[in-house]
């Protein structure tokens, strides 16, 4: 056999290998055991994990502030606490616009460039999708990705 062909045919049988690898992959992105959205619609323990850390945030920055002497250390912590705070206030005002448009129960949290939101399995439908992903895109910038799962 000549030396193209027998590395054409390992090349083509180490992507066909990747491939079916890759298809077999589970496409659960999300942890199961933190990401728990009841059937009420009340927050998920991942919410109340996500609201303590940035709590912690919050009370370190504040820290912070109070003893270092240091101007330059204030002012980050006085800027990551603005930031927390305009955080949470875009995912407040996302959580109102989803429960005026009847999408109760969904979970909320922007993370760097990534919005991601839960809902409840029972609103899955495109027309919900398209209804999410308006509502995000009219508070938040358009270079942001939406990730919407339904659990």
């Amino acid at each position: 056999m000549n030396k193209h062909a027998f590395t054409f045919l390992t090349l083509f049988t180490l992507v066909l290998l990747l491939s079916a690898y890759y298809i077999t992959l589970p496409n659960d992105t999300y942890p199961k055991d933190n990401l728990i959205v009841s059937s009420d619609g009340s927050d998920s323990k991942y919410l109340d994990v996500l609201n303590e850390q940035r709590e912690n945030q919050e009370n370190s920055n504040d820290n912070i502030v109070a003893s270092s002497k240091d101007f330059e250390k204030k002012t980050k912590a006085l800027e990551n606490n603005s930031e927390l705070k305009k955080t949470k206030n875009i995912e407040k005002e996302i959580t109102e616009e989803l429960n005026k448009q009847n999408l109760q129960g969904c979970y909320v949290e922007l993370v760097n460039d990534v919005v991601r939101i839960v809902a409840q399995k029972k609103d899955q439908n495109n027309e919900n999708v398209v209804k999410i992903m308006k509502i995000v895109y009219d508070i938040v910038e358009e270079d942001k990705l939406v990730e919407i799962l339904f659990e």
